[in-house]
């Protein structure tokens, strides 16, 4: 059995090529990175309901505004975010020997989806779309 180590990822590579394959290890540190700062993010756009409450808007139309740009911040980051996993979830696939287009088909699945590209093998050696994501080791 061939031992590989690790090379460096650059965030960049990780967050915003869809090309090439990365492990299981590297696929989590993804997501974690996502679901961190997509949480902080968050409840930053939230926070502000403990600083200003609405009970205290003169008009209901202030209240309602307030309330529009909660679920306009949320949906923000919702979208910003689910660039970077598709992006992490696409060079995941690619470990698998499949096109990027199976990353639709976990996005159906949700969180089922999301474990099964963490914990499946990917292929071993060179497949359709790169060489395996680690170096093989000197002997």
């Amino acid at each position: 059995m061939t031992e590989y180590k690790h090379p460096k990822i650059s965030w960049t590579y990780l967050l915003f090529k869809k090309e090439g394959r990365i492990n299981r290890k590297t696929y989590w540190k993804g997501v974690a990175i996502c679901v961190v700062v997509s949480l902080v993010l968050f409840i930053a756009t939230l926070v502000d309901d403990l600083f200003l409450p609405r009970e205290n808007s003169d008009t209901i139309g202030r209240w309602l505004l307030g309330y529009v740009m909660d679920i306009l911040s949320v949906m923000f980051v919702f979208v910003v975010f689910s660039v970077p996993y598709a992006f992490i979830g696409i060079k995941r696939v690619h470990d698998m020997d499949r096109s990027g287009e199976w990353m639709a088909v976990a996005y159906l699945f949700g969180i089922i989806g999301l474990i099964y590209l963490g914990c499946a093998k990917g292929t071993p050696g060179p497949n359709h779309f790169d060489s395996p994501p680690a170096e093989p080791a000197s002997q």
